[in-house]
Formats: structure tokens, sequence, C-alpha cells
């Protein structure tokens, strides 16, 4: 095998892995979360990635809504 082969494979793992590492890092958070759950009747006006507020203040946003024994009236 060529230096040059050698030095190919090396640079595209260590690319790679950078990319991943990029990826893991974006995801990787130092603050404590929590999740809520929430009960409403209807949840129509909702939508993924809305602003979830506590007495007017940020607290996050709101990552999964889903209906549960869904009844038609």
């Amino acid at each position: 095998m060529s230096n040059q082969l050698k030095l190919g494979i090396f640079t595209v793992t260590g690319l790679f892995a950078l990319v991943i590492l990029i990826i893991a890092i974006e995801t990787f958070s130092l603050e404590k979360t929590y999740s809520i759950y929430v009960k409403f009747d209807n949840i129509s006006d909702i939508t993924r990635k809305a602003k979830v507020e506590i007495a007017g203040i940020d607290i996050g946003v709101l990552k999964r809504a889903s209906l549960k024994d869904s009844k038609q009236k």
C-alpha cells in the first residue's frame, strides 16, 4: 500500500470522525432538562418548536404533541 493511499484513508477517517464529533457536540447540553406532560382538550394551534412560557417567561420549546384517547364529538 502506497503512502499516498495510507494518507488518503487517514484523512477521510479523520474527517468522518470530525463530522461525528460536531454532530455529537451540537446535541449535547450542560443545562438540566426535564419533561412536562400536559393534557389539553384542544391542541389545534400548537406546533412543534413553539415557545413554552410560564408567567410570561420563556422556559423552552415544544418537542412533541400527540393525541391520546382521541374522541370526536
